[in-house]
């Protein structure tokens, strides 16, 4: 049998005829060892293959990234990555075959769709997409004329692009997730800006601008003053005059509220339609995209000028992420947000690169913060560089208890007033971490644990490093000693300690009346623990791996056993993990009934955590 046979009919016995074609077979089988098989087998790898296809074939081809790459090709192109994928799957019409099973594509640029993930190929049922500029940066070979008619070829990769969107938005209209890359809608033509943004889908919930600049403005603000992370526009009496009308603003906000555009007001407020639901009509609600949640913004600058093009169309905007970003002018953006995004209620921001990186956050952190008329929901602030929380900023956190959830601070200087005063006065909280930076731990002194109590009945995760007023060590750990080796104990020794015990059995009571506490933490953090919080991006070493190292204090705790505060926390039921770092040289579990008690009170205690707890409770 030839292999060039590419079109033989076999029958099959049965009762029916199937149409069975070679080039059903894999090429791999077809060049070598299709000469070799007789028909009845070569008939039989067919139905297999087709078989196989049927079921495994879709979850082969539903998650596409070109630029994925293995562990010896790192050092391949983007040219040679599309070529690559071209010859593998292109040339050989697995991708014309097989398009329409794609739900998510990653790593690809516009002038590739246009050349090869047409829509008539890749069909309409996408989930994400990625795009990472208009035109691969290498060799542009295959653009005629690309340097002498840049503007036109840009303008006709973005009509490229506003039909490949409007054919996802007049099919399934499935696309949820939709990331940019450098100069994807920027502000160099309006009337491109404005074609692409109403091409996208209603139905996308998230937006991901990557390496963005929103105008030359941008650019040349990055090639001028971008080295030194100072923002524009900040003026101290600015900054008060937000903080001091904040409070009118969500008043007078939500009296407002239900003067939002017919149509949104029921979407915005909750009545939100299902993802099956989702309408197709353009003309419904022109000029926003209703169901546009989130907004991220990574290695990027952001330019007011383009944002107030944007901000318009976000009118839904729950979540504002902003990672290795800067803002060109932060008062003019917190206008914009508070003018057009009134739902805005989770703000996220990470830094972790460079030197001086951290300015972002203590600088406009103040100004952001005023951005919620709502209410903030969500604050994550996040820097591998040591910053502190200014004084505004941790008042201004304050006003917003009342609708506090989830507070993330990774390197934040914050006292211990403030860390207490949130836990009393925020009754919805249910995530409340507090980190060390990479160069400084963050110690809370539980000694202002008795300002009030803590109200957050629903607090489900407790991670924070607590100061257990560790000069005051045990009498009989370390300290002098005397010629025959034995500790030298003063009076005054003993009373520190007995102080120091105090403090912690005030802190282990109010932990203990948080009875759906499902993680507790108390002690340093390993920073690859953090690897996988929602809410930032960790930096990577130089090797590309994330940082992972663990800063233990020098001092030995006091006891954690049933005479010292464990017995308060017997009510903890719902606990699945519990790390006590850094706390082991102080006597953690040092006898059978303590093991035997946190067996009985936590039964659903999960090992696994790199911390001296398991070492200890796994021996029993």
């Amino acid at each position: 049998m030839a292999t060039n046979t590419t079109h033989t009919t076999i029958n099959t016995d049965g009762p029916q005829n199937i149409n069975i074609f070679l080039s059903d077979i894999p090429l791999e089988i077809l060049w070598q060892v299709a000469d070799y098989l007789p028909r009845k087998t070569l008939q039989s790898c067919i139905l297999l293959n087709q078989s196989l296809s049927r079921s495994f074939l879709p979850y082969v081809w539903r998650h596409i990234n070109v630029f994925h790459f293995y562990p010896s090709q790192k050092k391949m192109t983007p040219v040679e990555r599309f070529q690559r994928f071209k010859e593998q799957s292109v040339d050989t019409g697995a991708l014309a075959r097989n398009g329409g099973h794609i739900r998510t594509l990653k790593g690809v640029f516009v002038e590739w769709i246009e050349q090869v993930f047409t829509a008539e190929v890749v069909g309409s049922q996408l989930v994400e997409l990625s795009i990472l500029s208009y035109c691969c940066p290498l060799p542009r070979q295959s653009i005629p004329n690309y340097m002498s008619n840049f503007e036109g070829v840009v303008s006709r990769l973005c009509r490229t692009l506003s039909m490949f969107l409007q054919h996802q938005a007049n099919g399934s209209n499935k696309l949820r997730r939709l990331r940019l890359g450098i100069d994807v809608l920027c502000r160099e033509n309006e009337e491109d800006l404005e074609l692409l943004l109403a091409s996208i889908p209603r139905s996308v919930e998230e937006m991901v601008f990557r390496n963005w600049l929103g105008s030359r403005d941008a650019e040349d603000y990055i090639r001028i003053g971008m080295n030194k992370w100072t923002p524009l526009g900040i003026d101290n009496v600015v900054v008060e005059d937000f903080q001091r009308k904040d409070a009118e603003r969500r008043t007078q906000a939500a009296r407002q509220g239900s003067q939002l555009p017919s149509g949104l007001f029921s979407t915005l407020t909750g009545a939100t339609t299902t993802s099956d639901t989702i309408s197709t009509d353009a003309s419904a609600e022109p000029g926003f995209l209703p169901h546009l949640k989130r907004l991220v913004f990574d290695k990027s600058c952001i330019c007011q000028a383009t944002m107030d093009l944007l901000l318009p169309w976000f009118p839904a905007l729950e979540s504002l992420s902003l990672f290795d970003s800067n803002i060109v002018q932060p008062v003019q953006l917190t206008r914009s947000i508070q003018t057009h995004c009134p739902l805005l209620s989770t703000l996220c921001i990470s830094r972790s690169q460079g030197e001086n990186y951290h300015r972002l956050i203590e600088s406009t952190c103040s100004l952001l913060l005023c951005a919620s008329l709502g209410g903030w929901k969500t604050v994550a602030l996040s820097t591998f560089q040591p910053h502190s929380l200014q004084p505004s900023a941790q008042a201004l956190l304050l006003q917003h208890a009342a609708t506090l959830e989830t507070i993330f601070f990774q390197g934040c200087r914050v006292g211990s007033p403030f860390v207490f005063r949130v836990l009393g006065s925020a009754p919805r909280l249910k995530r409340f971490v507090v980190v060390s930076a990479r160069k400084v731990p963050v110690k809370i002194d539980p000694s202002f644990v008795e300002e009030m109590d803590w109200v957050c009945r629903d607090l489900e995760v407790f991670r924070i490093m607590m100061n257990m007023n560790r000069a005051h060590d045990r009498p009989h750990k370390g300290g002098r000693r005397n010629d025959n080796g034995e500790s030298i104990v003063s009076a005054t020794d003993m009373v520190q300690y007995a102080e120091g015990l105090s403090a912690q059995r005030k802190v282990y009571r109010q932990i203990g009346q948080l009875t759906k506490l499902k993680e507790l933490i108390i002690g340093d953090i390993e920073n690859d623990e953090l690897s996988h919080n929602p809410f930032m991006k960790l930096a990577r070493d130089r090797s590309g791996s994330r940082f992972s190292r663990h800063y233990p204090n020098s001092r030995p705790s006091h006891d954690n056993n049933l005479t010292s505060g464990l017995d308060l926390l017997g009510n903890l039921k719902q606990l699945r993990r519990v790390g006590l770092i850094d706390m082991e040289s102080g006597g953690f579990m040092e006898c059978e009934e303590d093991k035997v008690w946190v067996k009985e009170h936590w039964p659903l205690v999960k090992e696994g955590y790199r911390d001296y707890f398991w070492k200890k409770l796994k021996h029993l």
